[in-house]
């Protein structure tokens, strides 16, 4: 029965995640998405994927979101931060900026949502 009820949501879903994302971005238009999945955790719905936008400079850059379905926020990967190790809070965001992950507190989200 849930698989059912996935498959009759899921475009739904997507297309709302799709619009939460690109209502965050600067060339809405630009939005290529893949590797999209729907995640339905204690009822809250999230959708996890990657998404092609284009930056500032005019180039194609590829990073990846969680969208949350109870409050319609989503939540972009900054593939251009630079993490400041040293200010790091915990011992998982210091192992993360350890291994160059340009974002550690994304990544932390990803991990626990997607």
């Amino acid at each position: 029965m849930l698989a059912i009820w996935q498959d009759e949501i899921r475009p739904i879903v997507f297309f709302k995640a799709e619009q939460g994302v690109k209502d965050r971005l600067m060339y809405p238009k630009s939005a290529k998405f893949s590797d999209l999945r729907l995640v339905d955790r204690h009822g809250e719905r999230r959708v996890c994927g990657k998404v092609n936008i284009l930056s500032e400079n005019n180039s194609m850059i590829e990073t990846r979101f969680i969208w949350q379905s109870r409050i319609n926020f989503a939540q972009i990967e900054d593939v251009f931060a630079v993490p400041d190790c040293a200010a790091s809070g915990s011992r998982e965001e210091e192992l993360l900026c350890s291994n160059n992950y340009p974002d550690p507190k994304f990544q932390l989200a990803w991990l626990a949502k997607c």
